[in-house]
């Protein structure tokens, strides 16, 4: 339902908040090693997995897109001179968050409207009405 970038949006806004500069810069670094780390797993030939191993592509996405949202928030921070990243300074990072809370919302009452219908179908009383061939009820033998 989400996308790589939704999941690293709302992952770096929950991370950063609070972070200094030189902290977010660590991020990045984190961020840009793994997204190769990954690159480089997907390039290679391919290994057996555990059943729990996510998808490799998957991850891949994850990284590179949260190591595009590190480097926003820290271009932000040096256009506006934040010595700490805030949540709720973002505007843009703040617009989506709204925006995928309302999706998330709306996601919600759709299920909750489709489990309710499903449950209705399931308690609605179903009767059924056996009528004799013959409709006046009565039985004659056949000349």
């Amino acid at each position: 339902m989400w996308s790589a970038e939704d999941v690293a949006r709302a992952t770096v806004r929950r991370q950063g908040e609070g972070l200094s500069v030189a902290q977010v810069a660590d991020k990045v670094a984190e961020a840009e090693r793994r997204e190769r780390e990954t690159r480089q797993q997907l390039n290679s030939p391919a290994v057996d997995r555990g059943p729990y191993d996510g998808d490799p592509e998957d991850l891949a996405e994850q990284w590179v897109a949260r190591h595009a949202e590190w480097r926003r928030i820290t271009a932000l921070m040096d256009r506006e001179g934040w010595p700490i990243y805030s949540p709720e300074q973002d505007v843009k990072g703040s617009t989506w968050a709204r925006e995928r809370d309302a999706q998330r919302e709306g996601a919600l009452a759709r299920r909750a409207a489709w489990q309710m219908e499903r449950q209705d179908a399931r308690d609605e009383l179903k009767t059924q009405v056996w009528l004799p061939a013959d409709p006046t009820g009565c039985h004659h033998p056949r000349r």
